[in-house]
């Protein structure tokens, strides 16, 4: 039954595309409640296109495509949330702001710069409240003194500031805004556990009130200003992912843990608020894992980058922010979940853009 209702979901969003020829029509958005722009919050999941200044565009430009956390290509099109702004259909927004600052030798970065009229805040790497991301530039100085890509990491509470002060203060009530965060909350207090900086416990303690503050600051600065469609997924099953397969058994039930706790506090947050849908993709993620030919999924386990200019060693996969395909490994791997150890393919945002898109319609927007 699960497969079944699985397609014909999927086989709806296509006729609803396929019906409106995939862009806006003379009479405007088809979707069911006049939807007329995106509005999207998060991290590397979301992220369009942070990062694609400097090298990484350089390298883009002569490889074939960079800059989005996937297997990229020069066309887009690859994230979840283009596709599900085709589906309303609505354009597709720009990254808010791009530049990146990376120490590593001979890498060249860009400074950060806010762009007018886009709408896509998400960054990778950025946490629900804490600047220090994964990949941050704030880590480069003392007392850390990491080598890194210099990422802005600018966490999702700043996000949703920036456009409050874009748009004047609130929103139309006709945007569709998507917020899917956490996973680098996961990372980092992982990390801090692994360095002996802090207990198991605290860690899950800390992820727990990330998921809360996140669902605070949707019901404080998204919906109370105005918002009337939003679209809350959240954290996805961090220990189904390669990252998370390789861990020990007790590491991999931490991240489990710390993931669940996250989730937990996130929905009680957002129980009841209206104008919300809480997709629960954790659980779509795990039943994509535990059974994927149910979706199409031909490989959960092994990512499709191959190494690349980002890769260290040399001879290690490489990070999907520069993979293409021209540095993808050799195969047939149009239905594999996994760019790199935790980003997905385009086909695995497939899935995702396909889960929203059923929500949306249950909820009656498409």
């Amino acid at each position: 039954m699960k497969d079944i209702r699985w397609k014909l979901a999927a086989l709806a969003a296509a006729a609803i595309v396929a019906a409106c020829g995939g862009g806006e029509t003379a009479d405007g958005p088809s979707n069911k409640v006049g939807i007329n722009a995106m509005v999207t919050f998060g991290d590397s999941l979301s992220d369009i296109g942070s990062y694609n200044v400097g090298s990484i565009a350089g390298l883009g430009q002569a490889t074939g495509g960079a800059g989005r956390f996937t297997v990229n290509a020069t066309t887009g099109g690859q994230i979840w949330t283009e596709r599900i702004a085709a589906l309303l259909p609505v354009p597709t927004t720009c990254s808010a702001q791009t530049g990146m600052y990376p120490n590593i030798p001979g890498l060249v970065g860009a400074p950060a710069t806010a762009k007018a009229n886009c709408f896509n805040y998400a960054q990778g790497g950025s946490r629900v409240t804490s600047p220090l991301g994964i990949q941050s530039f704030l880590w480069q100085g003392a007392p850390f003194n990491q080598y890194n890509l210099g990422f802005t990491t600018k966490p999702v509470k700043d996000q949703m500031s920036a456009h409050l002060t874009a748009s004047g203060g609130s929103y139309t009530g006709k945007e569709l805004v998507t917020v899917l965060a956490g996973a680098n909350d996961v990372f980092v207090e992982l990390g801090s556990v692994a360095a002996g900086a802090q207990t198991p416990q605290a860690a899950v303690t800390n992820v727990a009130t990330a998921g809360a503050e996140l669902g605070a600051y949707i019901k404080s600065m998204v919906v109370a200003k105005g918002a009337k469609q939003v679209l809350v997924v959240n954290m996805p099953y961090v220990a189904g992912t390669p990252f998370g397969q390789h861990l020990d058994a007790q590491t991999r039930g931490l991240v489990d843990a710390m993931t669940t706790a996250f989730n937990a506090q996130l929905a009680a947050q957002l129980a009841g608020v209206s104008g919300v849908i809480l997709g629960d993709f954790y659980s779509e993620f795990k039943a994509m894992v535990s059974d994927p030919a149910q979706y199409a999924l031909t490989n959960v386990t092994t990512p499709v980058c191959g190494p690349n200019a980002l890769s260290n060693p040399a001879d290690a996969p490489g990070s999907s922010l520069v993979c293409n395909a021209s540095n993808v490994i050799k195969g047939d791997i149009s239905h594999y979940a996994f760019a790199d150890d935790v980003h997905p393919t385009p086909y695995g945002h497939q899935l995702l853009s396909q889960f929203a898109s059923r929500l949306m319609a249950q909820a009656g927007w498409l």
